[in-house]
């Protein structure tokens, strides 16, 4: 989120992070970023998982313009980036 500024929701950051190739991706750029592919190994299940905790426990917030869907991450989120906050997830991946 923190490399994409804010203007993509769950489905490209998913794709982003799987280190997917699709149109969108390619088309913005995408996969110059550094963080293209960097959980390669997690199902796309899971990626989305992680995404929808982050909203869920206030790291990410979901804005919705028109129909698009974009994170932003929130002050506790930038917290977390920085160190001062720690994530604890109890829920396992395979929901």
């Amino acid at each position: 989120v923190y490399h994409t500024k804010g203007w993509y929701g769950k489905g490209t950051l998913a794709n982003l992070l799987k280190g997917k190739r699709n149109t969108k991706i390619k088309e913005k750029a995408l996969d110059r970023l550094s963080v293209f592919g960097i959980m390669k190994e997690s199902s796309e299940k899971e990626i989305l998982i992680l995404l929808m905790d982050l909203i869920l426990l206030g790291y990410l917030k979901a804005s919705h313009q028109g129909f698009e869907e974009q994170l932003l991450i929130t002050a506790k989120g930038a917290d977390l980036l920085k160190g001062r906050e720690r994530l604890v997830r109890q829920v396992p991946l395979d929901r």
